[in-house]
């Protein structure tokens, strides 16, 4: 079969000229044997995807909620479309950026206003678990269509997750994501985690283990990072007591 591609440096000079204020004009190519690719399934996840991103935009005032709305509501359809593909279009970096270029553009530039980062389009092979379609597929896939997709943060999944060792792993995935949400981890707490459990990697396979042995590696690590946040809070604390005491003292002896 065949199917529409567009090369990296085809869409980097497309995605230049679209934020000049011109027409990408996206250069387009086949690749494949046989038969062309029917592109009806792929409109039609369009066609979905942009109504998600109209109906995000009317939900909240507040960007920052509509993007979150947005990529809630449009990683499992987008999921679900991908992994109907045949794996060597799924696994082809030139269909992903053909997709971004050619129906997400408006919608890309939108999640990520102003002169961003070209990763973010698709454009770039080894960063395509950090475009917004990579990102949104991945995060329906890593936890298999859950409602973890549901816990917001962009934080929480492109830094701890998709960039680390842990977006490797379903199983971990699903697990730190768990952990996270029953727990009501903040933000320290949770980046700690991300980094004791990334640094294990080194001597654990987490493409290997399931998702009970995932969780006991999880639970046994919670306690730590909930101390060396709870330490370094204090730190923190005595050390702003002390700076406050030297400064009341200073006052003192000048007056």
């Amino acid at each position: 079969m065949k199917y529409p591609i567009v090369s990296s440096s085809d869409g980097r000079e497309a995605l230049t000229r679209y934020r000049e204020g011109n027409s990408p004009e996206l250069s387009v190519s086949w690749t494949g044997d046989g038969e062309n690719m029917s592109l009806a399934s792929e409109r039609a996840i369009a066609a979905k995807i942009l109504s998600v991103w109209q109906a995000s935009q009317g939900k909240r005032t507040n960007k920052t909620k509509q993007r979150e709305d947005f990529e809630i509501s449009a990683c499992r359809p987008f999921r679900d479309y991908i992994n109907s593909l045949p794996v060597e279009v799924m696994m082809d970096p030139g269909y992903w950026t053909y997709l971004s270029l050619e129906y997400f553009l408006d919608v890309i530039t939108w999640r990520h206003p102003g002169n961003s980062d070209f990763g973010n389009f698709g454009v770039i092979p080894p960063r395509l678990h950090e475009s917004l379609l990579g990102r949104l597929y991945l995060r329906a896939d890593l936890v298999q269509g859950t409602n973890l997709v549901e816990i917001e943060g962009q934080d929480l999944w492109r830094s701890h997750i998709l960039r680390v060792k842990i977006g490797n792993s379903p199983a971990m995935t699903s697990a730190f994501l768990n952990s996270v949400n029953e727990l009501g981890l903040e933000l320290q707490v949770f980046r700690d985690l991300a980094k004791r459990i990334t640094a294990l990697r080194s001597n654990v396979c987490y493409e290997v283990i399931d998702s009970k042995e995932a969780s006991l590696i999880v639970d046994f690590e919670v306690p730590k990072s909930l101390e060396a946040v709870r330490i370094k809070e204090s730190l923190k604390i005595e050390k702003a007591t002390k700076d406050r005491n030297t400064n009341s003292t200073r006052k003192s002896k000048a007056t």
